[in-house]
């Protein structure tokens, strides 16, 4: 921003008392628009004139809002106990309601869990872990959060399979066998 006027008015003034206010009323569909700042939408202080703002201009693009059901992925880390292995995953809820811009809405493709760590697990458990998006636009609408059972069985004792249709990653370093129900 460029100004002039009373040394001291322009003195006080730094960037972080400089905000531009631009009213939207005026956009009611989705597209791009394009708004010129002056100094109406710059609250400069009394006796200050605006010469000039760098940009001069700001473009947006406005988009409808979109909200739909993405699955979770739950990536599974470590390593199970000797003598243990997976019998299956359940995710509960199986998936989140998201929301946010339509295109990056219709981009997202699953929503991703906190890793579930399985080396200190000696038997059947379940736990709350927090999900989240990859995307910062697209946010959580509800509780960002599912539930994950584990089953265990003794390795070698054939698998029951994997319930969730959520198939669990396991980082490259984990040595757990994950057998999903075909």
């Amino acid at each position: 921003v460029e100004a002039k006027g009373p040394a001291g008015r322009l003195s006080s003034l730094h960037d972080s008392r400089i905000a531009a206010v631009i009213d939207f009323t005026s956009v009611n569909a989705p597209g791009e628009r394009t708004f010129t700042l002056n100094a109406s939408e710059l609250n400069l202080p009394r006796g200050v004139e605006l010469i000039r703002t760098t940009p001069s201009q700001l473009h947006f693009r406005f988009e409808k809002h979109l909200a739909r059901m993405l699955p979770v992925d739950v990536p599974l880390s470590g390593r199970l106990p000797e003598g243990l292995a997976i019998d299956g995953v359940d995710v509960e809820p199986r998936g989140l309601q998201v929301g946010g811009p339509e295109s990056h809405v219709l981009r997202a493709t699953k929503l991703t869990s906190d890793p579930f760590d399985v080396t200190p697990l000696g038997g059947n458990t379940q736990r709350i872990v927090a999900v989240y998006s990859g995307d910062p636009a697209v946010r959580l609408l509800g509780k960002p959060q599912v539930t994950v059972k584990i089953r265990v069985r003794a390795a070698g004792v054939q698998a029951t399979g994997v319930k969730s249709p959520v198939k669990p990653t396991v980082k490259p370093t984990a040595k757990t066998k994950v057998q999903p129900k075909h």
